[in-house]
């Protein structure tokens, strides 16, 4: 499965809750809106392993790791704002 379409299912699966990204109709309040923030895939990874992005916010611990933390990165900076 390329790493775009497998981030899109853990994208939906674990963060659409919190997370506003028009590509898979997420409107979450909680966390900051992707589509207005524009990530490139090196921030979104460094969000997903520390939990925030720039020191704000906080994200839950071990939602996606590994591969599937970097699958999920490359969709949102694929897709955001766009």
């Amino acid at each position: 499965m390329p790493a775009e379409v497998h981030g899109r299912e853990l994208f939906t699966k674990n963060c659409a809750t919190c997370h506003t990204l028009r590509a898979v109709n997420a409107v979450g309040k909680v966390g900051p809106n992707l589509d207005q923030l524009r990530p490139p895939k090196e921030l979104v990874l460094n969000a997903i392993e520390a939990g925030r992005a720039r020191g704000n916010g906080q994200m839950p611990a071990d939602l996606v790791a590994g591969q599937e933390a970097k699958d999920v990165a490359a969709f949102v900076a694929a897709v955001a704002g766009r």
